[in-house]
């Protein structure tokens, strides 16, 4: 379904977004990092973008990128619990 969304109104920051959370959980890591850089590229204020971006990035162990993501979208939505817990674990390895 997210496919077809895409196809149909590829402009649309939802639809780009819900692709790269689909190809996150299907382990396709191109796939998602294009499609979340693409809803940010439409809408760079969405902090949900941001923290899938993070979250994909964390997943492939690219914490650099993942913590900045992280900050955007905390910074964006200062009360985001999930990036604020993302963001404080990659901290956490940092440290030890």
């Amino acid at each position: 379904m997210s496919g077809k969304c895409v196809a149909l109104e590829p402009e649309r920051a939802q639809y780009q977004r819900q692709l790269g959370k689909v190809c996150a959980e299907a382990g396709w890591w191109q796939a998602a990092v294009a499609a979340l850089n693409r809803a940010i590229y439409l809408d760079p204020f969405n902090p949900e973008s941001w923290y899938g971006l993070g979250d994909v990035f964390s997943r492939v162990e690219k914490f650099d990128k993942a913590r900045f993501c992280f900050e955007q979208s905390a910074l964006l939505k200062p009360d985001f619990q999930a990036a604020r817990e993302a963001l404080a674990e990659i901290e956490g390895m940092s440290e030890t």
